[in-house]
């Protein structure tokens, strides 16, 4: 199933976009020419298109991220399968697994304390999540034992993508 008027839309806004960016350096040079109160408010008023530019460029990523976490996984469930080959995106596409760990401010000395018995190593100034997260993983996949309930530990899936080329398809 194509998609090409979205496909076309997005190709319109990405153009415009870019037109746009170099305007706006444009403009950005001539303002800083101008008197500061005009360069000023022509800084605010970017600044309100650029809020309403990323507001818009949120309720994307959140669609997006629906898609990925939620929709599709689901998708490959009731088909019962894992991975899936799209020649016409030239993509093979597979449903993961990842983990996610941070601590919450309310549970951080209990979660300190916790990790100074278990896991020392990951206690520097700060605790790095990527690094907690996989550790926890670690010991939830390999050994079975579950984080403490001081941590905020979650597995979620997400398709992963590679790239592939189709047969009969020359690069």
């Amino acid at each position: 199933m194509s998609h090409r008027p979205f496909a076309s839309y997005v190709a319109e806004i990405l153009e415009t976009i870019d037109l746009a960016t170099r305007a706006l350096k444009y403009e950005l040079d001539v303002a800083q020419k101008s008197g500061l109160g005009s360069h000023l408010a022509f800084f605010a008023e970017c600044k309100d298109y650029y809020e309403q530019i990323d507001t818009a460029r949120k309720q994307i990523y959140h669609l997006l991220n629906n898609e990925d976490r939620v929709r599709i996984p689901a998708r490959f469930e009731e088909q019962d399968t894992d991975r899936m080959r799209v020649p016409e995106a030239a993509k093979s596409f597979s449903v993961q697994t990842k983990y996610s760990a941070s601590i919450p401010k309310e549970t951080r000395s209990e979660a300190l304390e916790w990790l100074a018995e278990n896991a020392p190593e990951l206690i520097t100034e700060t605790v790095n999540s990527s690094s907690l997260a996989a550790f926890l993983k670690d010991r939830l996949v390999n050994e079975g034992l579950p984080a403490p309930n001081s941590i905020k530990f979650n597995a979620y899936k997400t398709i992963g993508a590679v790239k592939y080329n189709p047969k009969g398809k020359a690069e």
